[in-house]
């Protein structure tokens, strides 16, 4: 049973827009996008497994960038029993809807120091608030919520995983912090013991980069942990859609037409892939943050 459309949800997600300025467009996806309950077609049922997302914010961009993933794939989150959550001052926040970790902000040279505490706030609350996994991602970072939880549901979260866009650093394989990873329960509840010390960079632990201080958080505490781990296996080159958790540039230039089949280009290595394939997606400017929610929405009423 998939949720049904009225007429007028319909209507809202199908007119041209208007007014072809940029701000007319953005507006014009924002009302598209807040035509809830429209989850591509999904089941009403709620999430089999518990799931939360913290995002990194700060006062300077909720505005521009922690709107638009309030009005987008949090609101999607929300509706599927997914808790979404900002980390910044609670008194910074204006009414997004979302959770909050009341975390210190700090300038971009220490944000692992927010990282570190995000992880250890919800660490705290694995069993309260029976959380299988966490997920970390950033303000310009774009969430598949019904892809993450069809993942999701063929991993075990009582199993060490680390999973999302793997690379390479000086502390070993690590999960990039850009397009978001996620930590199952079992990883994370090993991990919060130690991570106040990681914090301080006590026994050598790196700090610096986010993700490549919470691998080394990882690789100095855990005797057992094995590396990120990619969503998928890598069938390079015969499937040119195999990135799970890109991350690209920014900018308009960068993204072809947002038609029927939504791609994007990597100009360095020139293989294509589809958004349609993906689990996240970094960088997204909010505007597009706008106009790949609303693509998702009306690809539901054409299938």
């Amino acid at each position: 049973m998939t949720i049904p459309l009225s007429p007028n949800q319909k209507e809202l997600l199908t007119a041209d827009t208007e007014d072809d300025t940029v701000e007319g467009f953005f507006r014009s996806e924002k009302r598209r996008c807040q035509t809830r309950p429209v989850l591509f077609g999904l089941p009403t049922a709620k999430a089999s497994a518990r799931v939360a997302i913290f995002v990194l914010t700060s006062p300077l961009t909720l505005t521009d960038r922690g709107q638009a993933v309030a009005d987008t794939w949090a609101a999607t989150a929300a509706d599927l029993g997914v808790d979404v959550y900002f980390t910044s001052h609670t008194d910074t926040f204006p009414d997004l809807g979302v959770l909050s970790i009341p975390v210190e902000d700090t300038d971009y040279d220490h944000i692992y120091q927010k990282v570190y505490a995000a992880f250890s706030w919800l660490g705290a609350r694995l069993d309260d608030r029976g959380y299988d996994w966490v997920m970390k991602a950033d303000d310009d970072t774009y969430v598949d919520v019904v892809r993450l939880l069809d993942f999701l549901k063929t991993q075990d979260p009582q199993v060490l995983h680390h999973i999302g866009k793997a690379e390479y650093s000086h502390v070993g394989p690590m999960c990039w912090g850009g397009p978001g990873y996620i930590m199952s329960r079992a990883l994370l509840s090993r991990l919060v013991p130690h991570l106040d010390a990681c914090s301080r960079g006590e026994d050598g632990v790196y700090l610096g980069a986010e993700d490549v201080s919470i691998t080394a958080c990882l690789a100095t505490h855990i005797s057992d942990y094995t590396g990120c781990r990619r969503a998928r296996p890598w069938r390079f080159p015969e499937d040119t859609s195999w990135e799970d958790f890109p991350s690209i540039d920014g900018t308009d230039t960068e993204w072809l037409e947002l038609g029927q089949e939504i791609r994007y280009v990597d100009r360095s290595n020139q293989l294509p892939w589809s958004f349609e394939e993906t689990i996240s997606v970094h960088k997204v400017l909010p505007r597009n943050m706008y106009r790949l929610h609303a693509w998702r929405q009306r690809r539901s009423l054409q299938g």
